[in-house]
């Protein structure tokens, strides 16, 4: 055991070691298979927790790494080094074709006549004639058997190209007759998803072709390769980071790239977000949805991660907000961040869920709820739709549209709100509807005026945003109904309205009030569904504040709590069900006006799979003075406002 801790010691203290130098039995072709190296490397190279929190050599500035690296002036043996100063090498970055020879053949004699293999003496050529000692291939200097290696070598794959002197591109497909101007771009090396990277990382990038012909380097065709990629030259140039880029953009760098595995869409681009993860074979698209998550934890807040578009419209019209692969981000290649910064504040992200404190947009057009994604195409802000499938958790709506600003909006308050990342298959009230089958029951809202007030221009209108209904975590503000996940809680809600009357064509009268439901989820006969009213002019403005402050405060379940404070705030000004008020009809001339609120139950499968709902109903009629019931408010023309 000193043995091993003074060599991690030396190491720090040190920089590059050559392992052969510490095991000199194993001569410079030391392979990680030794037992005794295996042992030494789980005991001291792997003691932080994660590969995110890798540990750093003393006054090095760089993390701990090991790396294998090829003998160019003997093809064949390998050697390993440990620490931030590993020696200069030269790098490879090709597509993987037939006979490519691993890293237990490599020393087999009959791997020689593969293609594989002539790729790396050409490797070790060009490394030797630019004076470089080592050089790296990825199909043989990574001991794809072991699993622990394979996780370090793709979380610090990279790495290792960013701090390679030098990039060697060889393209298999391209002819030394080839004109580069048309024919690169059809190279099958810019369509794979490993070689995304291998073009980005490393500053000196140089292009061979089938012959292993210099054809030019990284600068030298920046502009062609920003035309074949999408990747901007200001990159291909180091003149700005990846991390500059929002994520969506740097998702469409690899829309249109493939990989075998199906996980390695997923684990190709770490490096691009600079993240780290695990890999996982095995779990298919469920990787491209955990590197999602891993980015919302390690990275800067960036909601562009969700402005995504289905290339078609196949696919359900309700999903998960996060996307299932990197195509879906094809059209976010001019999509840039916004300079004011994102709303977007990520609070927890796991497998299926994004908690997160934002601010939702609600068109007045089409009722239909948006979600800024912080960021701009051509200078117009993008947002996505979405779609309320359960108690504060929302999902993406019309997937196959990514669409600009809604100017004719209501911001909703602020709230910490829940977005599935992934929607499960099946939902608690219905085998495939997400919105039907998350609901047990529904209380919605119908109004209906007599021909009479209408024929005055008198309206009615819900309010939703401030002051807007509670509890919010269960109000649809796009179907305009309340709706309850179970049937435990008895269920409270409370709606915000204003009535409204056009005197002349410039004054309009206006009157609010709120009417809150008890007992609307209650499948108990003993215990029926109830209203109470209150006029908004009768609650002093301080009162109204701590009124809609203490009920923002309140979960669905808190039915009691939300009764005693109506009650404790709102006192004698409460009526059961019914308000009358004095309404202006002239500038002259008044009426009374009975606002009554009734409940019953109706039979609604359009609403919620069970068909259980509750009508509230907002019914409004002239009344003559003599036959006015409820609470009479007395307002008349102090409620008249100039300006329509």
């Amino acid at each position: 055991m000193r043995t091993d801790l003074n060599f991690v010691f030396a190491t720090a203290i040190c920089g590059p070691i050559k392992l052969s130098t510490i095991f000199p039995q194993h001569g410079a072709g030391f392979s990680r298979s030794s037992q005794r190296f295996n042992s030494l490397r789980r005991s001291h190279f792997y003691l932080s927790p994660s590969p995110s929190t890798q540990l750093e050599a003393p006054g090095l500035g760089a993390p701990w790494t090991i790396m294998r690296l090829l003998d160019v002036s003997n093809v064949g043996n390998t050697e390993e080094f440990v620490g931030s100063g590993i020696p200069r090498y030269a790098i490879l970055s090709h597509t993987w074709e037939d006979e490519e020879v691993a890293f237990q053949q490599l020393g087999d004699p009959q791997s020689r006549p593969k293609k594989g293999y002539a790729k790396i003496e050409r490797t070790c050529d060009l490394a030797a004639r630019h004076g470089f000692s080592f050089a790296w291939v990825d199909t043989c200097c990574i001991d794809k058997s072991s699993s622990a290696e394979l996780s370090e070598a793709i979380n610090s794959m990279f790495y290792w190209y960013q701090q390679a002197d030098v990039c060697y591109v060889y393209l298999s497909d391209l002819d030394p007759e080839a004109t580069l101007s048309s024919d690169l771009r059809h190279c099958r090396w810019f369509t794979r998803g490993w070689t995304l990277q291998e073009l980005i990382a490393p500053r000196n990038v140089r292009f061979y072709d089938s012959t292993w012909t210099f054809r030019g380097t990284k600068v030298d065709l920046s502009s062609l390769i920003e035309e074949i990629t999408g990747i901007p030259e200001d990159i291909l140039h180091h003149r700005t980071e990846p991390s500059d880029y929002a994520v969506a953009q740097r998702m469409s760098w690899a829309s249109r790239r493939e990989t075998t595995r199906v996980e390695d869409t997923a684990y190709c681009l770490l490096g691009i977000f600079d993240v780290h993860m695990s890999p996982r074979y095995g779990e298919r698209e469920k990787a491209f949805l955990r590197l999602q998550n891993v980015i919302i934890e390690q990275s800067a807040p960036d909601a562009t991660i969700l402005a995504w578009m289905n290339p078609d419209d196949s696919g359900p019209s309700i999903c998960g907000v996060l996307a299932t692969s990197p195509s879906q981000f094809q059209g976010c290649h001019s999509l840039q961040k916004e300079s004011k910064g994102s709303t977007y504040r990520p609070l927890r992200a796991t497998a299926r869920e994004i908690e997160v404190s934002t601010v939702l947009i609600l068109s007045n057009s089409s009722n239909s709820l948006f979600l800024s994604v912080g960021g701009t195409i051509d200078d117009a802000p993008m947002v996505i739709a979405l779609r309320k499938v359960g108690a504060n958790l929302y999902a993406r709506a019309s997937p196959a549209i990514l669409t600009d600003f809604v100017f004719d909006y209501v911001g909703l308050p602020k709230a910490s709100v829940i977005l599935a990342g992934s929607l499960p298959k099946t939902f608690p009230f219905h085998p495939s509807d997400a919105v039907l089958g998350s609901r047990h029951t529904t209380l919605s809202m119908h109004n209906s005026m007599s021909k009479r007030l209408e024929s005055l221009g008198a309206q009615c209108f819900l309010q939703q945003g401030v002051p807007g209904p509670f509890p919010f975590s269960h109000w649809d503000p796009q179907e305009c109904l309340f709706f309850s996940t179970e049937g435990l809680s008895w269920g409270w809600g409370l709606f915000s309205f204003e009535f409204e009357v056009k005197v002349t064509s410039s004054q309009v009268w206006r009157e609010g009030f709120f009417v809150a439901c008890f007992d609307w989820n209650s499948t108990s006969t003993s215990r029926p569904a109830r209203a109470m009213m209150i006029a908004t002019s009768s609650i002093p403005r301080a009162e109204r504040v701590l009124l809609q402050s203490r009920l923002s405060n309140l979960g669905f379940e808190n039915e009691f709590e939300a009764n005693d404070i109506i009650q404790e705030l709102c006192g004698d000004r409460i009526t059961e069900d019914s308000l009358t008020v004095e309404v202006p009809v002239s500038p002259r001339k008044t009426a009374l006006v009975a606002i009554k609120a009734l409940v019953e139950k109706v039979s609604r499968p359009d609403l919620c799979a069970t068909g259980r709902s509750i009508q509230l109903t907002i019914r409004m009629e002239p009344l003559s003075e003599s036959g006015a019931s409820g609470r009479r408010i007395e307002g008349g023309m102090d409620n008249l406002s100039i300006g329509v």
